[in-house]
């Protein structure tokens, strides 16, 4: 079985039919548990685990399954309930025919049920849908053999942002990053800008260019930018510091000479209110006279 060759048939037929994403779901889901099973075709897989695999709904698995068994993408065989489980088969790739082995496909059943007839009446006849031959022979186009169709790679194409961040990076010189230092204004900003930008320099410079968490550095600018606004935070941070210890206080000592301070002045002004009328100060008979 060819891995690569189921997956291109898939696309080819989107290409062709239209799918939608639980389709897509349902069929890459069913090849990722047959690969990891070791490619063991047909393969059994319970509803119950299929269901949680795939993250649907069961009924929304049985449309999609059935979906893709009538296109001949995948067999399956219904189970029962107590004795056998579901099983599912991918074609093979024989002579350019897909075949089912062992003739797996003759026991395929859907579970869409027909719709019921008419009651009563005759059905008008269905109008024919076929198209010309032209016109079928433009729609069978040959799809080129890849992994993806034209329609999606031009919907993977890089734009805008996307393509720029794929330009090989050149990194800079110390002169690039001094002249993009003052361009931030970092002469006013930081005390010693120039130190900061051979800092900075010397750091990425010496780690290849990678940052922090292991990946290439796609825009130094931007990490100029922020190596200023962090500098610049840590010296506001030590102004601060600063500005709380110059702040000091009062030890015991500081608080003894206060205290003896204000003695020294309740004393002074007691001696000078009990110096008699007509004595010279300093001429009274207290014990701190002169």
């Amino acid at each position: 079985m060819n891995y690569i060759e189921l997956i291109n048939r898939y696309w080819q037929e989107v290409d062709i039919k239209g799918w939608t994403p639980v389709e897509t779901e349902i069929y890459f889901r069913l090849l990722d548990y047959c690969n990891r099973s070791g490619w063991r075709n047909p393969f059994t897989l319970p509803n119950p685990r299929a269901v949680a695999l795939m993250a649907v709904t069961e009924n929304t698995l049985a449309a999609g399954r059935d979906k893709l068994v009538m296109k001949g993408l995948i067999g399956f065989k219904r189970g029962s309930r107590r004795k056998d489980t579901p099983m599912y088969c991918f074609p093979e790739k024989i002579d350019g025919e897909w075949v089912f082995p062992n003739g797996f496909a003759a026991g395929f059943t859907s579970n869409i049920e027909p719709k019921p007839a008419a009651k009563c009446g005759v059905k008008p006849a269905a109008k024919s849908r076929a198209k010309p031959a032209g016109e079928r022979a433009r729609a069978r186009a040959p799809v080129p053999d890849g992994l993806f169709s034209d329609r999606e790679l031009s919907r993977m194409e890089t734009k805008g942002v996307k393509a720029a961040k794929l330009v090989e990076f050149s990194p800079p010189s110390v002169e690039d990053v001094k002249v993009y230092f003052l361009q931030q204004r970092a002469n006013i900003r930081l005390p010693d800008w120039e130190t900061e930008a051979i800092s900075f320099f010397n750091y990425y410079d010496s780690q290849g260019w990678v940052k922090s968490n292991g990946r290439k550095v796609a825009n130094w600018e931007s990490l100029v930018n922020d190596w200023i606004l962090r500098k610049e935070r840590e010296q506001k941070q030590i102004i601060q510091n600063e500005q709380r210890t110059t702040f000091r206080r009062p030890t015991a000592e500081d608080t003894l000479a206060d205290e003896q301070d204000k003695l020294a002045r309740r004393i002074f002004a007691r001696r000078n209110r009990q110096t008699p009328p007509g004595c010279a100060d300093g001429d009274t008979d207290l014990p701190f006279g002169g």
